[in-house]
């Protein structure tokens, strides 16, 4: 049986109601059907990334969040690394892993991630202390009831 690793979704089930986030995501008794809103997001996450790895334009409907992948898009040709649906994951004692690692506690996904090699936190105090608050409110979110 495969090991258990926290995810955002799961997080979720577990705060929303902890007997869902069992039957669903522990004892896989009921899948959790898609939704409008999770279609609609995944649509939306795998246009960006298109747009953003090959130029792909968005579809009309996804037309006004033009300026948004323009920015990064942007950035790219201006020197910055830019990563789209980041692959992230962490063990129990929050050292980074891979993926799908047996130590895999938690996983999860960042969107997008942009980084200029010059850019270091000790030079930019006011994105460290963005970052340290940003962090902050990721704990206090994987804060357990």
């Amino acid at each position: 049986m495969k090991k258990f690793a926290w995810s955002w979704s799961r997080l979720k089930n577990y705060r929303v109601c902890p007997k869902k986030h069992y039957h669903v995501d522990l004892a896989k008794e009921f899948p959790e059907p898609d939704n409008e809103v999770l279609i609609w997001g995944n649509q939306v996450h795998k246009a960006m990334s298109e747009y953003i790895d090959k130029g792909v334009k968005l579809p009309p409907m996804m037309e006004h969040y033009d300026p948004w992948p323009n920015m990064l898009v942007s950035a790219r040709e201006a020197g910055w690394t830019v990563k789209t649906e980041l692959k992230l994951a962490m063990s129990e004692s929050h050292k980074p892993t891979s993926f799908f690692d047996n130590a895999t506690w938690f996983r999860g996904y960042r969107a997008n991630q942009e980084r200029r090699a010059v850019d270091r936190l000790e030079d930019r105090p006011d994105q460290a202390r963005r970052r340290a608050a940003g962090a902050q409110r990721s704990a206090d979110l994987l804060a357990l009831p």
